[in-house]
């Protein structure tokens, strides 16, 4: 951090002194350091491991996030899956961080979080949401022949044959394909586990300025949730469309809102806490509003049909 430059931003208009005054409790410290993977290494020389109750550093800008994560929902003790993301959120974040370290560091400028050594899950989701498509795209087509068949063919029931045998078709190579993504994802865990125990890889890196200087509490914590959205599997598989004020053209934009990748799980994210955040304030819960809107409108090269109203 001696390393690092930065300027401390308004903490009333990022809410850091709202969750600040909560979040120097020593067993809600001790409890986040160890669920949410903190690397103590990388969280001392000023990034604030001997003052972690002071907003003005990382690290208590990051337990405010964590915070809001946890405690968001009404009935927060509630982390079911089948209930909305205020409930689970906070929930899949440590489900998926183990074996990933959650580091701070300078640096590199545009991001605000990245995360290395989730490249074999990705793919294997990738692989199994492209396998999908493809049998269902396949399946639609069967139908469009089925019903066009007889404008030229009078025998119905040989038309039901042929669709059949399309639909076959289709299913099996769609199971081969999604197969093929397993085993070969399987094949680059092994390598790559191996490779990140020696060459430690596998991270969650928190840069130094966008992530604690740029982005409000609500903001750090739907960014958290999207870089274990990428541990569970899904990278980003779109270049950042035309009208995007992130880098036109560039790759770390989702396809759309249908692919469930990282934006979708950090819209989503905000889009609950604006509609049903508590221990919070209708500021704060506008900051979460705005947050999702611009996702929504900019990452995702098939923009969504719709807003956070």
């Amino acid at each position: 951090m001696a390393d690092c430059t930065y300027t401390v931003p308004n903490k009333e208009t990022s809410a850091d002194n709202f969750y600040g005054r909560v979040i120097c409790y020593q067993p809600f410290i001790d409890w986040a350091w160890s669920a949410f993977n903190f690397d103590g290494d990388y969280w001392q020389d000023g990034w604030g491991y001997d003052d972690c109750c002071n907003t003005d550093k990382p690290l208590a800008r990051t337990f405010n996030a964590l915070w809001l994560l946890t405690y968001s929902a009404d009935d927060w003790q509630n982390d079911s899956y089948d209930g909305n993301a205020l409930h689970w959120a906070r929930r899949y974040v440590t489900d998926n961080i183990g074996g990933f370290p959650l580091r701070a560091d300078c640096g590199p400028g545009g991001k605000n979080a990245t995360t290395s050594g989730a490249g074999c899950t990705e793919y294997r989701e990738t692989v199994k949401y492209d396998c999908t498509n493809y049998r269902d795209d396949g399946y639609n087509a069967c139908s469009r022949f089925e019903s066009s068949c007889c404008d030229w063919w009078p025998c119905s029931w040989a038309c039901k044959i042929v669709s059949w045998f399309c639909i076959a078709w289709y299913w099996v190579s769609a199971l081969v394909c999604t197969a093929w993504g397993y085993v070969a994802s399987w094949v680059c865990t092994i390598g790559n586990e191996i490779a990140n125990a020696v060459a430690g890889n596998k991270e969650i890196k928190l840069w130094n300025t966008e992530y604690f200087y740029g982005l409000t509490v609500p903001a750090r914590a739907s960014c958290l949730l999207h870089e274990c959205r990428h541990i569970g599997g899904k990278a980003h598989d779109a270049d950042f469309p035309s009208w995007s004020n992130r880098t036109p053209g560039t790759s770390g934009a989702d396809s759309s809102w249908e692919y469930e990748g990282a934006w979708m799980y950090d819209a989503l994210y905000l889009w609950w806490f604006y509609a049903a955040g508590t221990r919070t304030t209708p500021a704060i819960r506008s900051f979460a509003k705005d947050a999702a809107n611009d996702i929504i409108l900019n990452c995702f090269s098939t923009r969504p049909s719709f807003t956070v109203l």
